[in-house]
């Protein structure tokens, strides 16, 4: 009767290089592993599954212990991601087998990456100014690491740059080297100047140009995580009277 059984097939639906693999997140609530199977014994029915995890390490890339989950008839598991903080990703297979039959089993495995979500990047400011005013501010305050919400800003780095687009009939003019006063010079993509590491960036209107739009780029950093966010600011003149 055993001679009626051939090894099952089994697919985890993992890919087997690391390089290639999935990303979950440590803030996803559970992750379900499902494992497809066609049971090739025509004399018995029952299929047996052995899961095995081993996360690993960010910084070592070592395998640590195997966690055993036993042999069950469940052919899917539920993880929680944020278990694992700290690896970088998970290693998972799985034995499927017919319990009366010595060798009629299969195995796959394949691996998980596992990261930290991004960070949220918001800024709360004006889209148009008035050159009648001294200065507005721009604000971070809704950005936020999503793996510890409750914290909002805090703990997150911020740095501001900007750069200034302006219409050719607001050119002329300018001067062709950047004042000091003026963090925001450059037709372009001059970004690299930071001119604020602040949470509230306070601009003084006093060197913006009439007429011109102002990008304003800001990143949030925390670890090795980093987020921009772009925030367009357009500069209107002061009305004229007519008396």
């Amino acid at each position: 009767m055993a001679c009626d059984c051939r090894p099952p097939i089994v697919n985890l639906n993992l890919k087997h290089l690391l390089s290639e693999s999935d990303v979950i997140y440590t803030t996803n609530r559970s992750f379900a592993l499902r494992v497809t199977f066609i049971n090739n014994c025509s004399t018995f029915n029952h299929t047996q599954f052995q899961w095995m995890l081993s996360p690993i390490h960010h910084e070592t890339k070592y395998f640590a212990p195997f966690i055993n989950y036993g042999t069950t008839d469940m052919t899917t598991i539920n993880l929680r991601p944020r278990l694992y903080v700290g690896a970088s990703a998970l290693y998972v297979s799985v034995v499927a087998s017919v319990p009366e039959v010595a060798w009629a089993f299969a195995y796959d495995y394949g691996f998980l990456r596992i990261r930290l979500p991004n960070l949220v990047a918001k800024i709360v400011g004006p889209k148009t100014v008035s050159k009648r005013d001294d200065f507005f501010n721009l604000d971070g305050v809704w950005s936020y690491d999503p793996e510890s919400k409750w914290l909002y800003y805090r703990n997150l780095n911020f740095t501001w740059n900007c750069q200034r687009l302006c219409p050719r009939n607001a050119m002329n003019g300018l001067p062709l080297s950047r004042p000091k006063e003026e963090p925001c010079y450059g037709i372009s993509n001059d970004t690299k100047y930071v001119f604020s590491n602040q949470r509230i960036a306070t601009v003084e209107i006093a060197w913006m140009r009439s007429n011109c739009t102002y990008t304003f780029r800001m990143s949030v950093a925390k670890d090795s995580r980093i987020s921009n966010t772009d925030h367009k600011v357009q500069v209107l003149p002061v009305p004229l009277s007519i008396r």
